[in-house]
């Protein structure tokens, strides 16, 4: 892309500059940047023509009409972040979307999540959680819910939460209310499997999502391993090297 690049939404004119770019990543499904201009501060993603997934080369980003029926729900499912508006280029095609800009409340969310005080993360985790329901009911199945796309941050009109960002992958079918709560599951597992290889506990990560796998819940299985710690990672610690006891 060109140092200045000319895009619309909602009909008005805006430039995207080189100085501005969030990601540089082309594996993804495209590049971001941050557009401040007035009352707007927006992540902005111009998507990529084609994306190479899979050994596939296809585009990778929302159709017209589902983007349309996300924007939709857009207000309602903080602190899920959804786009909030189309991006065009000068001829009108659709070449991206936009929503809030997050600005993060930590260097590293992975190791503010497990070292803040439980209670607080669990609020957060909740607030997740909650917003399933209403995917479920339009019909939309959440993807790619993973340690990449959370942000612990606020936007200009959101308070500090845990924010799910990138709804590139979602999707439209009637299976909704089984993937959904999959892709919640996952999102903890990501989470936790992640934090294990930054504690050097990696080797017990197979017995310790299988444990959560295999409990009430994965959320509930965390708030029962760290009731008696200030923090889940203090939690998953001991859980851990219990493991670790156990079978090595």
């Amino acid at each position: 892309m060109q140092e200045k690049f000319e895009i619309y939404i909602n009909e008005k004119q805006f430039v995207l500059e080189e100085k501005d770019k969030l990601n540089k990543d082309t594996t993804s499904s495209g590049i971001c940047y941050h557009l401040q201009d007035g009352d707007l501060d927006l992540a902005v993603k111009i998507y990529h023509k084609n994306t190479i997934l899979c050994g596939q080369n296809y585009p990778q980003f929302s159709k017209e009409d589902l983007l349309q029926k996300l924007i939709q729900l857009a207000p309602y499912t903080s602190p899920v972040l959804l786009s909030q508006y189309f991006v065009r280029d000068v001829h009108g095609i659709y070449i991206g979307c936009a929503r809030e800009y997050i600005y993060p409340a930590y260097k590293n969310t992975i190791d503010a999540i497990f070292a803040l005080p439980k209670d607080q993360i669990f609020s957060y985790f909740q607030s997740i959680q909650d917003t399933i329901p209403l995917f479920n009911r339009a019909g939309i199945i959440l993807d790619d819910w993973n340690s990449y796309n959370v942000m612990l941050g606020n936007t200009k009109t959101l308070s500090t939460s845990l924010f799910v960002f990138d709804d590139s992958n979602y999707s439209l079918s009637s299976t909704a209310k089984v993937n959904n709560q999959f892709e919640f599951d996952h999102l903890i597992e990501d989470l936790t499997e992640e934090y294990l290889e930054t504690i050097f506990l990696e080797k017990t990560t197979h017995y310790f999502l299988d444990d959560m796998k295999n409990s009430r819940g994965h959320l509930q299985f965390l708030r029962d391993i760290t009731n008696h710690h200030n923090s889940i990672g203090d939690g998953i610690s001991q859980y851990a090297k219990h493991i670790h006891r156990k079978y090595f």
